[in-house]
């Protein structure tokens, strides 16, 4: 079949590309095709595809994006949704908006996930303050944090385990490998409910709650 330009939504086969084919629309393919494999309902199951969806859609941008996977209690994906950016080298994340988005979705899970320009996934000491900041206010509307990703062009930083597993320079392409090892015992990527906490969604209660707690903390400059 011919194609005027190279696309990400066409069925698998063989195709004839007539116009030139660039750099950005590769990258810009592998965005979209990620963007199709996190898409509502997919139930999450593969630690080595969910690692290169986030690096397909993050690691490349030029400044920091902090996101949010929200799922549902059998761990199947609602929404991806990239809720802060920044600059080179940082980004403000406010955790009440956080938890706006999980209740606006009905969630009863969530993965943080946020890039390193650098491409350095290793966090600094302001990623793990956020991450317990973060974690604090979503348990506070029975939320759960499966996790905290750090996506960079060298690999990614999965935060409960705290491991890092980085490109191998003898590789032409990134190596999964070490990372599905990391990952490969994570219920959350197993599609289970039987994870601790609550397999509920967040209530609206409990997000009233939540943020006036959050409006406190804000004013006292916590």
């Amino acid at each position: 079949m011919r194609l005027h330009k190279l696309k990400a939504s066409e069925p698998s086969g063989t195709y004839l590309v007539e116009s030139p084919v660039t750099e950005a629309d590769i990258l810009l393919m592998a965005r979209q095709l990620a963007n199709l494999r996190l898409r509502r309902g997919r139930a999450l199951t593969s630690p080595k595809d969910v690692f290169s969806h986030l690096q397909a859609l993050l690691a490349d941008y030029e400044h920091e994006v902090f996101a949010l996977l929200l799922l549902d209690s059998r761990h199947r994906v609602i929404a991806f949704q990239e809720l802060f950016r920044g600059t080179l080298d940082g980004a403000n994340v406010y955790p009440r908006e956080i938890v706006k988005a999980a209740l606006e979705h009905n969630a009863a899970a969530m993965v943080l996930v946020h890039n390193h320009p650098s491409g350095n996934p290793e966090p600094s000491q302001a990623d793990r303050t956020l991450t317990h900041r973060v974690k604090e206010a979503l348990d506070l509307v029975g939320g759960r944090t499966l996790d905290h990703i750090v996506v960079g062009r060298e690999g990614c930083y999965r935060w409960w385990n705290r491991a890092t597993c980085k490109e191998s320079a003898d590789e032409a392409t990134t190596d999964l490998r070490c990372r599905f090892s990391v990952c490969r015992n994570s219920r959350w990527l197993l599609g289970s409910s039987g994870a601790s906490g609550s397999n509920g969604p967040v209530s609206a209660a409990a997000g009233r709650r939540a943020a006036g707690l959050l409006d406190l903390q804000s004013a006292a400059g916590v």
